[in-house]
């Protein structure tokens, strides 16, 4: 586990929309909320560059993460959900979820892709297809890893590696059973390259000249309806 980053954040002792929203404009900070382990929740808010930045990075949505909360001690947390401007790039909410060092976390990693350039598959020409970017485990928070790591070296063409092929670190579970075809779901193909049939080949090349047609025609109406 690999814990450093630190964000600070203030009490926030009034709520509603529009203490929330001053709190945006006027202060140039994001609210949030910190709850879980037993205790209180409590209504907290962040300086907008600092917490822009830290979100920025990968790793932030799957570490633990130390908040320092008006001086009065750090807390341990994880990020559990933001909230962004659904047509702005704007921050409007973060919820962080309190940890407890001996109770399994339920979190969801990236999963990164290591060996793709040496692939037969890529070799020959496929083309590598994403079909899981991410994946929730169980763990201890001591045994969070930031990311699962695929090697995709020796994959063929129009072959796929699946849940089941994910070598996960000491103390690290899928939260779903991947004994059956049915939860074993594919992360990765190689898929073979599109190649058109003769038929679609002569279609395309024979588009252009109907459409070419069709448009002197159209024209043609025009000139006689403006007259």
């Amino acid at each position: 586990m690999k814990n450093n980053v630190r964000l600070n954040a203030q009490l926030r002792e009034q709520t509603g929309k529009r203490s929330v929203r001053r709190i945006r404009r006027e202060l140039d900070q994001i609210p949030g909320v910190i709850y879980g382990a037993g205790k209180q929740a409590q209504n907290i808010h962040f300086s907008a560059k600092e917490l822009a930045a830290a979100l920025a990075d990968e790793s932030t949505y799957s570490r633990i993460l130390t908040l320092n909360i008006d001086g009065q001690g750090e807390q341990q947390a994880v990020l559990k959900q933001v909230q962004r401007h659904p047509s702005r790039p704007r921050l409007l909410h973060v919820d962080f979820l309190r940890i407890d060092m001996n109770k399994k976390l339920f979190m969801e990693v990236p999963i990164h892709l290591h060996g793709a350039t040496q692939a037969p598959g890529v070799k020959d020409g496929g083309i590598l297809s994403h079909h899981l970017t991410e994946v929730e485990i169980q763990c201890l928070p001591a045994d969070l890893p930031q990311y699962i790591e695929l090697d995709v070296s020796r994959l063929q063409l129009g072959h796929s590696l699946h849940l089941a092929d994910l070598v996960l670190p000491s103390g690290v579970e899928l939260t779903v059973a991947v004994a059956d075809d049915e939860h074993n779901q594919p992360v990765v193909s190689i898929l073979k390259p599109y190649v058109p049939s003769a038929e679609e080949l002569a279609s395309e090349q024979a588009a252009p000249e109907a459409k070419e047609t069709e448009v002197i025609e159209k024209g043609g109406e025009e000139e006689e309806s403006e007259k």
